[in-house]
C-alpha cells in the first residue's frame, strides 16, 4: 500500500514536470511576424461598447490607417513566408490613404443582430460624426484586413469612411469619432 502511494506521488510529480516542460517549450517559440504586427496594431485601435443596464447594445472600433502600417503589413506577410494575398479591402484602404493623412478611417461595428450592424442603414438610426463623405462596407472575411485592424470581436462588420483632406490628419484637428444609433452612442478618441 505504501509503495502504491509513493508510485502515485512519483507519477504525479513526473506528470507535472512533463506538463511544465511542454508548456515552457511553447512559451519559447518564436512569434510570427504577422502576430507581432497584429500586436503592434492593437495599440492604434480604439474600441468602445454601449450597454443599457446589463444589456449589450453594440460595440465599435476605429483606426486611422497609414501608408507605413500598410507597408508593414505587407512586409510581415512576406516575412511570414507567404506572398501578399489579393485583398479588395486593403486595395480600397490603400487608395484612400494615399489621398492624404486622416482622410480614411476604418470602423468595425458589432451588434448581436448582425444584419442591423450596417452603418449605411439610416432606417436603423445609424450616424457617424463627423459625417463622412462616403461609407463603404469592406469584405468581412478579409484576412489581411482583420490583420491590419485586429479587434476583440471576430463577427464585426468593417467600413471604410472617407473624409475631406486633413479632417483627422491635422495635428490640431479633433480626433473624436462618434458612432450612434437611435438609442445609444459611443465616442472613439482616435490615436494620434
Amino acid at each position: 500500500m505504501h509503495r502504491r502511494r509513493i508510485a502515485a506521488r512519483v507519477a504525479s510529480v513526473l506528470t507535472v514536470f512533463a506538463c511544465t516542460a511542454a508548456f515552457s517549450g511553447c512559451a519559447n517559440k518564436p512569434v510570427s511576424p504577422l502576430d507581432q504586427f497584429a500586436t503592434a496594431q492593437k495599440t492604434k485601435i480604439v474600441e468602445a461598447s454601449f450597454f443599457d443596464d446589463a444589456n449589450f447594445i453594440f460595440s465599435a472600433a476605429a483606426y486611422i490607417p497609414t501608408l507605413d502600417d500598410l507597408a508593414s503589413l505587407k512586409q510581415a506577410w512576406f516575412e511570414f513566408g507567404n506572398s501578399f494575398p489579393e485583398s479588395s479591402a486593403i486595395s480600397n484602404v490603400e487608395t484612400e490613404t494615399k489621398k492624404g493623412p486622416g482622410q480614411a478611417v476604418i470602423v468595425a461595428l458589432f451588434m448581436t443582430e448582425y444584419e442591423n450592424a450596417d452603418l449605411r442603414n439610416k432606417s436603423m438610426g445609424w450616424a457617424v460624426g463627423p459625417a463622412p463623405v462616403t461609407i463603404t462596407e469592406l469584405a468581412e472575411r478579409d484576412v489581411p484586413l482583420r490583420t491590419l485592424m485586429p479587434i476583440k470581436n471576430d463577427w464585426a462588420r468593417y467600413y471604410l469612411l472617407t473624409y475631406p483632406k486633413d479632417k483627422f490628419g491635422n495635428e490640431t484637428a479633433p480626433r473624436t469619432l462618434i458612432v450612434s444609433n437611435r438609442i445609444s452612442k459611443v465616442e472613439l478618441k482616435l490615436a494620434r
